[in-house]
């Protein structure tokens, strides 16, 4: 079963939205979107990545990323 979670963060300060694991949540999708003004760092847990990168940065408001679990990473679609 594929499942999708959207996410919002609505901050006007720096704020970090962490990942769950990766690992056991083959195609869990999650869609992370800077609603406001702050910057938000999308994190990952462990020497998880996304894409091979540590982070990914929403610096703008309205930027968002879409990331699917591949079962052992995240991986932006």
């Amino acid at each position: 079963m594929v499942v999708e979670v959207h996410y919002k963060m609505n901050s006007t300060s720096s704020t970090t939205f962490t990942l769950p694991t990766a690992v056991g949540n083959n195609g869990l999708t999650y869609d992370i979107t800077n609603a406001n003004t702050g910057v938000v760092t999308v994190a990952t847990i462990s020497s998880q990545t996304i894409s091979g990168l540590s982070t990914i940065t929403l610096d703008s408001q309205w930027q968002s990323v879409t990331v699917r679990s591949d079962g052992s990473n995240w991986i932006v679609k």
